[in-house]
């Protein structure tokens, strides 16, 4: 297989595929590092809203600093090809940032239910009803 490289990035092997584009594991010649290289898919002109969101995308991620956000390290184009380099996430991190993003969703079932659970509280204290029976299903 040629080598490919894009920049100054030496793209090794795909890591993923998204509605956005295909994520690649590669080596940032100038630093020596291993970073996650997004490539926008398909052909993206200069000013389309594909491009716009992509880049929209990369910038508003490099604002974050949080342990369970890659880290944007560059954002460029070359021969049309729009590409993204971030931080490269060892598989164990990902299975973490995984399992809190289970743990969130939990979190959020939960707080739906709470909900629910105050929404039957409010309507009977409006209604003066102050024995409270709240049952999980209605039969």
């Amino acid at each position: 297989m040629d080598e490919v490289r894009i920049s100054h990035y030496r793209v090794m092997n795909r890591l993923g595929r998204g509605g956005m584009g295909t994520v690649y594991k590669a080596e940032d010649l100038r630093l020596n590092r291993f970073v996650a290289l997004k490539l926008l898919s398909g052909d993206a002109p200069h000013h389309s809203p594909r491009l716009a969101a992509f880049q929209h995308e990369a910038v508003a991620a490099s604002a974050l600093n949080h342990p369970n956000i890659c880290t944007i390290y560059d954002i460029g184009e070359e021969h049309n090809q729009a590409f993204l380099a971030m931080q490269s996430c060892k598989q164990d991190l990902i299975l973490k940032r995984s399992r809190i993003g289970l743990r969130i969703g939990l979190l959020r079932t939960a707080l739906s239910h709470l909900q629910r659970i105050y929404d039957v509280v409010a309507i009977q204290i409006s209604a003066e009803i102050y024995r409270l029976s709240v049952w999980r299903t209605n039969g």
